[in-house]
Formats: structure tokens, sequence, C-alpha cells
């Protein structure tokens, strides 16, 4: 899988270095920087034809990789560049030279998919995505897995880092050139793979030459369904009830789907915290048991086409949560599962788009929304005749209670106490003077306080009379202590 390269930062003048290639008629192509790096090439921009970038790989290839990318780019149906980074061409070192690399169409706005059915991942990536736009990315990678099939070619490396996801939920498939591809009556096979991946009776098997057929792409293409529709669960990867341990790969060679009716005799559960599997209708259902069944006993997988009808299907009979707007679930189910599973898991699996600003709103999505017409709908509207107002309720005479006797005599009793309290601290005031401070409430912003510990300790010594004229005759001097004296005090001698 490409990764990113980093670009270094540089002068504004400083000029990008090319490399000059050709293409399949000999006309000479600059390419522009990288645009990201894999172990097998490079991924570069093309000067002067910004809706295609090239491919260039690190070491030169073999005769039938040549040839392979020759035929499909022979092959570039408008169906095929709909849906895949499909190549258009071939790029060669000397205008008869030997293939280096290819032209295909520039993927831009697209997201791997894992990044879409991974709670986490999808929060950052597609905010605006319930279930609803999972269901559609579904049907649509179905779409391009049919394609690929109609024109006699099978992808064979199905995996998560060849599907890449738009904002709208549209599918496209990359990393092309490893397809397993048919032309002019030859193979070339699908020499790479991922186990986790694999139908069953190939696991084990070396893929270099291996002969795929869409019945194998069929059990990749459900189980990546399944990875959207069950949020990045595997379906093989649950709860094993036999002795010792059981991964992935020998789940599936073994054909332990941990989910579904059967499952139990499979010495299997699903993990907990999971959307429960007969929330699916049964139209889905039955696809997913027959994709994973052994081969012998499935009669064949379903394929592309029965994805796309069936999700066709689900997606139209889907209904939103009357609790939370961000939910959406099959309209024969009675409650939202979504609901119930966020509440037992902790886990909030889809979030309410942002609320846009007005601003955002006019003109942003909405071409029916038109501010003014509105206001001046709204001015329109007359207010009421004031003789069509209805006249105030006569307020009702309400007639003051007097206190109990017991009450009035606590009120006086408290009244007496507060007044001899008060008055005996302003007669120690004017006697004292010098303790009036104690009476005084903090200043505001630059009050002195005490910083604790015993080495805090406060002067009543007279202020300064250039001071008293200015903050009055009760300021008081605070002694410099330790280091946290001064802290504490800090501000407060201003």
């Amino acid at each position: 899988m490409l990764q990113p390269v980093p670009t270094p930062p540089r002068s504004p003048s400083r000029k990008s270095a090319v490399t000059r290639l050709y293409n399949g008629a000999g006309h000479p192509l600059e390419l522009g920087s990288a645009l990201g790096r894999g172990g097998e090439g490079a991924v570069h921009e093309i000067a002067g034809r910004p809706g295609f970038v090239a491919k260039v790989y690190h070491q030169p290839i073999g005769s039938d990789k040549a040839l392979k990318l020759d035929s499909m780019a022979r092959q570039a149906h408008p169906s095929l560049l709909e849906i895949a980074a499909w190549p258009v061409d071939v790029l060669r070192v000397q205008p008869d030279g030997p293939v280096q690399g290819f032209v295909m169409s520039r993927v831009n706005g697209y997201r791997e998919i894992h990044s879409l059915y991974g709670p986490a991942h999808r929060k950052k990536a597609f905010p605006q995505a319930d279930w609803s736009f999972l269901v559609h990315a579904a049907r649509n990678m179905a779409s391009a897995f049919e394609a690929i099939h109609a024109r006699g070619h099978v992808i064979g490396d199905v995996n998560p880092g060849n599907v890449v996801v738009s904002p709208q939920a549209l599918v496209k498939l990359i990393d092309c050139d490893s397809f397993q591809i048919s032309a002019g009556g030859r193979l070339f096979p699908c020499d790479v793979g991922v186990p986790q991946f694999t139908a069953p009776e190939l696991q084990g098997q070396s893929f270099h030459g291996l002969r795929r057929t869409p019945d194998h792409d069929a059990f990749g293409l459900a189980l990546l369904c399944f990875h959207l529709l069950f949020m990045g669960r595997h379906p093989f990867a649950g709860r094993y009830r036999g002795k010792g341990d059981m991964p992935i790969e020998r789940a599936i060679r073994e054909c332990r789907f941990a989910f579904g009716r059967h499952a139990h005799t499979r010495q299997m559960e699903p993990p907990p915290h999971t959307l429960p599997f007969a929330a699916l209708p049964a139209t889905v259902t039955d696809l997913f048991e027959r994709a994973f069944a052994p081969p012998k006993l499935a009669q064949g997988r379903p394929g592309a086409r029965d994805w796309l009808r069936a999700l066709d299907q689900l997606g139209a009979d889907l209904r939103a949560c009357g609790r939370n707007g961000a939910h959406k679930y099959p309209r024969p189910l009675s409650d939202c599962p979504w609901c119930g599973l966020e509440q037992t898991s902790g886990t909030v699996f889809f979030v309410l788009p942002e609320r846009f600003a007005a601003a955002d709103l006019v003109g942003a999505g909405l071409p029916d929304f038109d501010l003014d017409q509105i206001w001046n709908r709204i001015q329109a509207i007359a207010p009421p005749d004031a003789e069509a107002m209805p006249a105030p309720a006569p307020r009702a005479g309400i007639v003051p209670t007097p206190l109990p006797d017991a009450l009035r005599r606590i009120r006086r009793g408290n009244a007496i106490k507060a007044a001899t309290i008060g008055g005996a601290a302003l007669a120690a005031m004017l006697v004292h003077w010098r303790l009036g401070w104690l009476w005084l409430p903090p200043a505001s912003g630059g009050a002195a306080r005490l910083a604790p510990g015993a080495g805090a300790a406060v002067s009543l010594r007279s202020a300064p009379r250039g001071r008293s004229r200015r903050r009055g005759p009760f300021a008081p001097a605070i002694r410099p202590g330790t280091g946290a004296d001064r802290a504490g005090t800090a501000g407060g001698s201003r």
C-alpha cells in the first residue's frame, strides 16, 4: 500500500525534480513530485495531465508483467475507469525501451475503507456517516466487483487496502496491476493475497501462479460487507469454546463462522458488544450464511449481483431512531439495536452531524432555501387587532396573612442580637483602630494572602505616611519571609 511521502520545506523558487518517461505511443511525459511511495514503486504527478498519475516501479519488471499492463491499457473500458484506478497507458524508459510503469486516473478525496467501518476512525474521516451510509458503501463496492467480473477479470487479492471510499459513499478499487487479467486467450494471475481475506479452499496454498475465480472474490466481498455492516468485526473472529487458540486463518479454513444460526455447532459464538446477527433481514443474513459455509455445502457463494440486490433492498428499508437521529436500522425491528449496543458497550458508534452556521446553509447544499423570500413572508404576517386580543383575567384578591406570634418574637430577638454585635464591633474599631483591618474584606485583584507555613508573619506596624493617604489607615505591611511566603504574597505589596 502506498504511503504519503513527506514534503520537505523548500524555497518557492526551487523547481521539483522531474523524470522523463515515454508512453505507449512514444510521446514523452514529464513526471513531477512523488505523491506516494511503496515497496513496489512510487506514484508521481504528470506535468500537464492533472487528472492522471504515473506509477513507476523501483525495479525493472518482467516481460509477463509488461505484457499484462499493456493488455490492461488496451482494455481500459469506461465501466472500469469509473470504479477502479485502471491502467490507461504504459510508461517506458525509452520510446522503444522496456516498460517501467503505467498511467492511471488520479483518485482524489477517497479514503481506505477501514477508516469507514472502524468506529474510531469513522468519527474523524466520515463524521457524517450513519449506518445507511455504510450500507450504501457496501452496495457500491458490490457494484465495483460486478464491473470487474463482467469484463472477465478477477480481483484476486481482496483486502481492505485495495478499496477506497469517497465522502459520497462512492467506491474505487486500487492496486489494479495485481488483478488477475484475462486477455487474448491468456491468463495473467494474481500472485499476492492476504490470508485473513482468502477463501477456505485456498488457505495454506501459494499464491504464485494460482488461478482465481469470481467465486473466490465472492468470499472476500462478503467479508468486506460484513466489516462494513458490523463495525469492523471479522466474521471468523469470535469466542472459541474449544481447547486452545483459534487464529483467524484456521477459523476460515475450518469454516467456523462465529455468527449465524449454526455458530454453536462450530464451537463459536459472537464476541461481546456486537450488532446482533438477527438484526439484519433474512435477505442479507442468508447471503452471509452461504458465503461463509463450507464450499461443499454452499452450492456457490452469492455473487456481486446478489449482494447488489440485497443491499439495495436493505438501504431502502431503513428508518431513523426516535431517540437518536444518528441511528438507522431495518424497519421491521421493533426497537433500535444501536441504542442498546451503545449503552452496554460504552461506545458511540454514530454521531449527529454538527449544526451548520446560517451562512453555510444559504446556497450550500440547500438550493431551495431563499433567506430573502422567507424573511419577506415573515414580515408579511399582519399583527392581530387589539380588539381581537383577549382581555386579561381579573387578578384575584390576595389577603396577606400575619406571622404567628412565635415567629415574630424570634425575628425580633434576632434583630436585637445583630444590632448588639455590630455595635460592639464598631466600638472596638474606634478604640483599637490598629485591629480594624481584621474586619475589612480582602482587596480585589492584588490582595495580600498568607502562604502556608510557619515562616509567614504579619507586622502590625504603622504604614508609611505617604501610603496612608492613598490606601487608608489600615493598610498592612507584609514582612518578607521564605520563598514560599514571598510567592504567597506576590502582588499584595503594590
